[in-house]
């Protein structure tokens, strides 16, 4: 499993202050122990960076890839498969639940967080893809009628990467 995430660092360079972009990937092994794979430093993060990025792992020898667990970044999910061919992407929720909220009227924050546990539930071993995705529409309609953004959400079947760590549930559980 492979964590990629950028972070922006202020950069000082040439009498002047830039944000750059340092890409992270992170990776837990099969016998779970973790390994900082790379930091690459760019100007600013894109799908292209991350294709660079994944190329060099690629060339260094790593051969496969089990699951990605990234943000949202457009077109990432096209170069992860271009270069690791039937890798998995799991969407960060965390990111998708912190942009949703973000752009909510406060008074609703608490009921539509809540909404979002129950679509996004963990520890519930019956919980399969299928059920996930029906409370994700039905997360969609309820609050798409207040704001647009949502309902367009519930329209993508993209956003069915954000369930992917449904079919990662412990061997023991199951």
């Amino acid at each position: 499993m492979v964590f990629i995430d950028c972070v922006h660092i202020k950069i000082h360079r040439k009498r002047s202050v830039d944000t750059e972009a340092f890409y992270v990937v992170l990776a837990v092994k099969e016998d779970k122990t973790r390994e900082v794979l790379g930091i690459f430093n760019k100007p600013a993060e894109s799908a292209l960076g991350w294709g660079e990025m994944l190329n060099d792992l690629y060339g260094r020898g790593i051969g496969r890839i089990g699951l990605i667990c990234a943000d949202g970044l457009k077109g990432l999910e096209d170069v992860i498969s271009e270069v690791f061919p039937g890798t998995k992407l799991q969407r960060c929720t965390t990111h998708l639940k912190r942009n949703i909220l973000s752009d909510v009227r406060n008074g609703d924050k608490g009921e539509m967080a809540e909404d979002l546990r129950q679509v996004f539930r963990t520890g519930d071993r019956n919980y399969t893809v299928e059920q996930a995705w029906g409370e994700w529409q039905r997360f969609c309609s309820k609050w798409g009628r207040h704001y647009r953004g949502i309902k367009r959400r519930g329209e993508d079947a993209s956003y069915k990467a954000y369930f992917t760590y449904l079919n990662y549930a412990p061997a023991s559980s199951r």
